[in-house]
């Protein structure tokens, strides 16, 4: 026979449509086969085809999407070519180089097919169909995978003997029972008469082979036959089953327990009415008393226009409901998920109308479940402007399989009920099903989002504005990881490329001088340790060699363990800042050095005419000498002040500490001021401990001095300053108050600054310089203390000072005194004030 007439073979044909294989849905058997196919012979593209007279069809394939149920014409097809070949093979290891195959349009064209390799698969001697690899490069196929594919294609020929069995069963079963049925309820001994005759051997071959269980029953629902799967299913033996009443012995409860009587029974209904029931979903019982679901059909059988019988075919459903039940779970937690989703869930089909609509959807657009479900969406939430475009982008998606948008998180404007839009995230996602596609997305209302992000990112522009009109840089380290991130300014600081900073700390250190890297580091540390802020100034060297001196303040930031993670700060060129303060420093000690001599030698004159060592003055001419003397002391004052505090800020006056007592220190400043004091009729008490201090004396006693002159100035005759010492913790604590106007609360720093009054006409009503306090800060800083001032407006004034106390503990800070070494301190005004301190052990 040639190959085209075997194509076109009625008998091949009509074993073909007799399986009703062609046009029908994915099954796991056939799917199994390809998927094997491609692994025994190491091909991505796998697939078990059917061959008609006109085309091959594709009932299974993997390594192509959507390939199942796929057609191709007889022509075109290598299928067709093994179908009609001799032997039921065909091998073609590189088809370009084939002269059948080279000129074919999947080779010429593609190569859609480099090489291809199959196997036939015969039913009842009919070759309807192959097992077949292919790829689109060429290779050769080994002999090895040759025999898989027949191995293979000879699985797919039982699968469908199978299936034709079957076949050959329902028809049995159901167009004509008569022969089981008048054969096993007569005789009772199918199996006898199966041994002497050929259509009961097959038939009996059929039941024993069918996965559902089968029974014949008579008149009165009794059981004449019965198959293996029958047997399995109920838990009895065949023999056991023969002879019973079938509902009386599967099916005499109902699903709760209660009594199920037989005529209430849809199976045995077809004994009364004749007709076919089906119901799919029921319990049958097992022997041991189990219940089983089942789902069951019962066909009459009717001889000579009565009912002589019935065929009972039933199967097992407990995979099919435990898969149902975990369906409807699925489905429930889904739909419990949406309906509390803190994100808007809206389906829409592929007609673009609404098929669900969550309750944050309702909250996000304004418009109910019941108001949108199967309106369009375009309509809904979409601003007219996008809707034409919306529309554009599902007409081609649904043409092509392509979208732009599909899967990805895009940011729009939507649309609400009362007409005002909205920014939303939104994810959309494509479902294909049988009734064709569906669109699920999810949005998010970012309104809030956008405008903190919008809001970031004005803060931001800021930052970095201000930064570049301040003239100072930002900087962060990440301390678990020694990563540092630079500002855009902060680089251009150091004369370094935008990005280019350094990346850890150690690259950061080689930014500083090197002789104020050991201070950069131990600044750093010691703030990590300690958690105060970080400030300090050091000198930065430039790529090009030149420095800039630069101030830096930072912050720690602590985990919930307490361990430092983050750094951030600030960074300022101060360079030109701090060669004005050079040269004002300069300056300043150049021109009170320059002023000194000649103010020395007017004083001497001066003071030569007061005294009239040089004659009598008139009286009028002496006013004017004793003005122009006090004068001249106090610009001396001014200058010896200006010098004073330009030493000890700049280092140049060295600090002497040495042991020395509190009380001693005050008494020393109070003498100084006796004659200020009693000239202004106030008194001074003193109350102090006695306590030991490592201090420069002379400067601290000029601190109290000045501490003390300017309290007893500024208060009213007739009142008192007290001045007093302790101890507090590990400090000594020193403490000068009046009873004078006070001080207006924002003044109370700014007085420490350098000629600063509390009122400009302080300076011409009680004298001084403005630089006393000031010199006072300098020196308490000097020793390591700190100085403030305390006032309630008219109630006077307190200013106080604190010293580190030696040692370090308080234990240790009091000196240690004999019994006899008590004594009364007492003074002219004061209160007695009994005092004993300990010496250091």
């Amino acid at each position: 026979m040639r190959a085209v007439d075997r194509l076109h073979d009625a008998h091949r044909l009509s074993v073909l449509h007799d399986l009703d294989i062609l046009d029908t849905v994915a099954e796991p058997a056939y799917d199994d086969l390809a998927r094997l196919a491609s692994i025994c012979c190491d091909s991505k593209i796998a697939a078990v085809n059917f061959v008609d007279d006109d085309r091959h069809w594709t009932k299974a394939i993997v390594g192509v999407e959507g390939g199942q149920g796929a057609s191709l014409s007889a022509g075109l097809s290598f299928c067709a070519a093994t179908v009609a070949s001799a032997d039921g093979q065909l091998s073609v290891p590189d088809t370009q180089r084939s002269e059948r195959w080279r000129s074919h349009p999947l080779v010429a064209e593609g190569p859609t097919v480099g090489f291809y390799a199959g196997a036939s698969i015969v039913v009842a001697d009919e070759p309807i169909g192959v097992v077949c690899v292919f790829g689109h490069e060429p290779r050769p196929v080994g002999e090895r995978e040759q025999q898989a594919l027949r191995a293979l294609a000879r699985q797919a020929s039982a699968q469908l003997e199978l299936r034709m069995r079957d076949a050959h069963l329902s028809e049995l079963a159901v167009k004509d029972p008569l022969t089981v049925a008048r054969t096993a309820g007569t005789f009772g001994d199918m199996r006898s008469l199966a041994r002497s005759s050929e259509l009961l051997e097959h038939n009996q071959l059929i039941l024993d082979a069918a996965g559902d269980g089968i029974c014949g029953l008579n008149r009165d629902g009794i059981v004449t036959f019965a198959n293996p799967a029958a047997a399995a299913l109920t838990g009895y033996a065949i023999d056991e089953l023969v002879g019973r009443n079938l509902h009386e012995t599967v099916h005499h409860s109902r699903a709760d327990g209660s009594p199920y009587p037989f005529e209430e029974c849809p199976g045995m209904a077809s004994l009364r009415d004749g007709t076919v029931h089906h119901v799919d979903d029921d319990v049958y019982w097992s022997k041991d008393g189990s219940g089983r679901p089942v789902e069951f059909t019962s066909t009459p059988i009717v001889t000579d226009g009565a009912v002589t019988g019935a065929v009972m075919v039933f199967k097992d459903i407990t995979e099919r409901k435990a898969a149902g039940a975990a369906l409807r779970a699925s489905e429930h937690r889904t739909r419990e998920i949406l309906q509390t989703a803190h994100d808007a869930f809206v389906a829409m089909d592929c007609d673009g109308l609404i098929t669900d609509w969550n309750p944050q959807a309702q909250a996000s657009f304004g418009w109910s479940r019941d108001e949108v479900l199967g309106h369009e969406l375009a309509e809904t939430i979409i601003p007219e402007r996008d809707r034409a475009a919306h529309r554009r982008g599902l007409a081609r998606f649904l043409a092509t399989g392509e979208g732009s948008i599909l899967g990805q998180r895009l940011q729009l404007r939507a649309l609400h009920r009362d007409g005002h839009e909205f920014a939303i995230e939104l994810t959309i996602s494509p479902l294909q099903s049988a009734d064709g596609w569906s669109f699920n997305a999810f949005a998010r209302d970012i309104t809030e989002r956008t405008a903190a992000e919008q809001l970031l990112e004005r803060q931001r522009q800021q930052l970095l504005e201000a930064q570049v009109v301040g003239g100072f840089g930002s900087w962060e380290w990440d301390i678990v990881s020694d990563t540092i991130e630079w500002s855009d300014e902060l680089c251009r600081m150091y004369g370094l490329p935008l990005g280019s900073h350094p990346q850890g700390s150690e690259e950061a250190a080689r930014a500083t001088h090197p002789e104020d890297r050991a201070l950069w580091q131990a600044s750093v540390q010691a703030s990590l340790q300690s958690g105060e802020p970080l400030d300090f100034e050091f000198r930065a060297v430039r790529p090009d060699g030149s420095t800039l001196m630069a101030h830096s303040r930072g912050e720690v930031i602590f985990d919930a363990q307490g361990t430092p993670v983050r750094m951030v700060g600030t960074a300022q060129d101060i360079t030109e800042r701090h060669e004005l303060e050079r040269v004002k420093d300069e300056f300043t000690s150049v021109v009170s050095h320059e002023l000194r001599t000649p103010l020395t030698s007017i004083r001497g004159s001066l003071g030569l005419l007061e005294s009239g060592v040089l004659g009598e003055l008139p009286a009028q001419g002496q006013r004017m000498v004793e003005i122009a003397v006090q004068n001249t002391d106090r610009l001396v004052r001014l200058i010896n002040d200006i010098l004073d505090i330009e030493r000890i800020n700049s280092g140049q006056i060295d600090m002497h500490p040495q042991s020395c007592d509190a009380r001693e220190l005050i008494d020393r400043a109070c003498d100084a001021v006796t004659s200020l004091a009693d000239a202004a009729s106030v008194s001074v008490v003193i109350e102090a401990e006695r306590l030991a201090l490592s201090v420069d004396a002379d400067r601290i006693i000029q601190t109290l001095t000045n501490l003390i002159s300017n309290a007893v100035k500024f208060s009213p005759p007739g009142s008192s300053v007290h001045v007093s010492c302790s101890c507090r913790d590990a400090e000594v604590l020193f403490e000068v108050s009046d009873e004078g106007r006070g001080i207006p609360a924002e003044k109370l720093e700014s007085i420490f600054g350098r000629f600063a009054q509390v009122d400009a006409s302080d300076s011409r009503e009680k004298g001084g310089t403005g630089l006393g306090l000031a010199i006072c800060r300098s020196i308490v800083d000097q020793h390591g203390g700190r100085i403030w001032a305390h006032s309630e407006p008219g109630q006077g004034a307190t200013f106080s000072f604190v010293l580190p106390a030696p040692g370090t503990g308080a234990a240790s800070d009091r000196r240690s005194i004999d019994a006899d070494e008590l004594e009364v301190v007492a003074d002219a005004d004061a209160p007695l004030v009994w005092s004993a301190t300990t010496t250091p052990a």
